[in-house]
């Protein structure tokens, strides 16, 4: 039996063992059962069209033994079990303590990662999120994450170990045939300290190392594993190679007078490419819109200016202006999150737009949402793929929350008709 299974099979014993640990205790379960549908045309050009169906069951369960918090999670589908993710956590004095270990089957449909705001949806049947990268539960990743607070001041570690290759980025290659080529695991360690605090005048400081650890996601299907991964240059024999990775140094509230406050962050990547990003904040009397000025240089030995950004904050309203390194203006983005008649019957109307000057609108986003007895139903107009925008898609989107039973549904049109629909039906014990 491979090192993998024998991973997995103690981990199956061990939430085993602790939920009939926690019958005996009368410990406090937790969780919800839900079932995933989604539904992808074949074709538009008819009313009646053969669906791509991707069914999914998702199980969530929480065990709270005398401090003690372990959860586990996993999707199952017409595949198969496609993802585990084992989560626990507690607290030993001062100490916090977190843990995770993710097993999985399924890398993320796109190999580039433009999927990752969508949750890696699959889109098509030869869409490569709907073929298994593992026959069986492969080990992807853990975690471990450390924090202590002593006099005021947070230490904090995050221990990474995984398997870089264990994603649709980085390894093998799945075709619409369905073949899949995968290379030999190649596993690696990562850490980052950090250590946070305050001084007496409310000044915030943070510091942060961390070697062999990047700051990129890793993605596999309905999953984000965190903000970082560890850097598949680690990956030595025999181990570990250590490397440096990043350094990042942060000051935050630092009063320059009153109303005016100043912070600044230095981020170095890889020692020589380190960067220095300065902010001030104006919110004074004599100011009529409070605004922050941003200022970025990206090389902090010659302080190359790469560019500014001032945003102005006005009741619902957001004006992002970004300058070039040039001093022009580069882009203007304009957000603004309203409610339309407060007073009887309301809806939220959100717009998030930018603008190039001398090319026009590049991409703008509207959403309309009603929130009646509970309900909330809305629609969101995407505009993209300017200069100039134009329409990429329609969603219709309802939401009933429930404490027992909730329902989640939304449907998205292009010009051409359906693009897909999804479904969601979730009960809570």
């Amino acid at each position: 039996m491979s090192s993998k299974f024998k991973v997995l099979n103690i981990a199956l014993v061990a939430i085993l063992a602790l939920g009939f640990f926690t019958l005996t205790t009368k410990a406090d379960v937790t969780g919800n059962f839900g079932i995933h549908l989604l539904l992808v045309p074949q074709t538009t050009s008819s009313e009646l069209s053969p669906l791509y169906i991707d069914f999914e069951s998702e199980l969530n369960l929480t065990y709270v033994v005398s401090g003690l918090s372990t959860t586990f999670h996993t999707h199952f589908g017409i595949a198969g079990v496609e993802d585990v993710i084992l989560t626990s956590s507690a607290t030993l004095g001062a100490l916090d303590l977190t843990t995770q270990l993710v097993f999985a089957r399924f890398a993320c449909g796109s190999p580039n990662g433009a999927n990752i705001g969508t949750g890696c949806y699959p889109t098509t049947n030869t869409d490569p999120s709907t073929i298994p990268f593992y026959s069986t539960l492969h080990f992807i990743k853990k975690r471990v994450t450390a924090s202590v607070s002593l006099g005021g001041v947070t230490f904090s570690n995050l221990a990474v170990f995984e398997d870089v290759n264990a994603f649709g980025q980085n390894e093998g290659v799945v075709t619409q045939a369905g073949t899949l080529g995968l290379q030999s695991t190649a596993y690696a360690f990562g850490d980052q300290v950090s250590v946070t605090g305050q001084t007496p005048s409310g000044v915030g400081l943070s510091f942060s190392t961390a070697l062999c650890l990047q700051n990129s996601p890793n993605v596999i299907k309905k999953h984000i594993l965190a903000p970082n991964s560890v850097n598949p240059d680690c990956v030595a024999t025999p181990k570990p190679d250590i490397l440096f990775d990043r350094e990042t140094v942060k000051i935050t509230s630092v009063p320059i007078a009153p109303g005016v406050t100043a912070s600044g962050t230095v981020d170095c990547v890889k020692v020589a490419a380190c960067s220095l990003k300065t902010a001030f904040t104006f919110n004074t009397p004599s100011v009529p819109i409070p605004f922050t000025a941003t200022f970025t240089f990206t090389d902090l030995t010659k302080l190359s200016f790469s560019g500014a950004q001032l945003v102005f904050n006005a009741g619902a309203g957001t004006l992002v202006v970004t300058i070039s390194p040039t001093g022009t203006i580069a882009a203007t983005e304009v957000s603004i999150d309203a409610v339309l008649n407060p007073d009887t019957n309301p809806a939220e109307l959100i717009i998030d737009a930018a603008i190039v000057p001398g090319t026009g609108l590049t991409d703008a986003t509207v959403t309309l949402a009603i929130t009646r007895l509970g309900f909330t139903m809305s629609a969101t107009a995407v505009f993209a793929g300017g200069p100039p925008a134009h329409f990429q898609f329609i969603e219709f989107a309802v939401d009933v929350p429930g404490g027992l039973v909730s329902f989640n549904a939304r449907a998205d049109f292009d010009l051409h008709g359906l693009e897909l629909a999804d479904i969601f039906i979730s009960v809570s014990f």
